[in-house]
């Protein structure tokens, strides 16, 4: 019977292409980290499962930032692609921003965020 591994990937927001942290664990054996890249990480799954994560994960996020008193959830568009959060609209303030990006960072399953999110201006309507 082989053993199975199971692979957890980290959170990340980068501005540039990064590595992706990955944990492998083999049961009966030491937890070891390594990284890899994200072609390597693509590769772990079919086409058809990376659309189905990128919509849970998109799902999610959005989910959250409706939920989120401090977010105006309905203002912000979320994208994913590959894993690749993006994040566009306009929030009221440089915290919101932090809260928005913090919600979609720490989701797991995401390995990148790209924030987009531009400051309202007092007077716009």
């Amino acid at each position: 019977m082989a053993a199975a591994t199971a692979l957890t990937y980290s959170n990340l927001v980068v501005g540039t292409a990064a590595a992706v942290g990955c944990t492998a664990i083999a049961p009966g054996s030491e937890t070891t980290r390594r990284t890899i890249t994200p072609s390597e990480a693509a590769a772990v799954f079919t086409p058809q499962q990376a659309a189905a994560l990128d919509l849970g994960l998109t799902a999610s996020i959005k989910l959250q930032l409706l939920f989120d008193r401090e977010v105006s959830g309905r203002r912000i568009n979320v994208d994913t692609r590959d894993r690749m959060v993006v994040l566009r609209g306009r929030v009221h303030t440089e915290a919101e921003r932090e809260s928005t990006t913090t919600i979609a960072r720490e989701t797991q399953g995401v390995a990148w965020v790209v924030d987009y999110l531009t400051i309202r201006a007092s007077n716009d309507i």
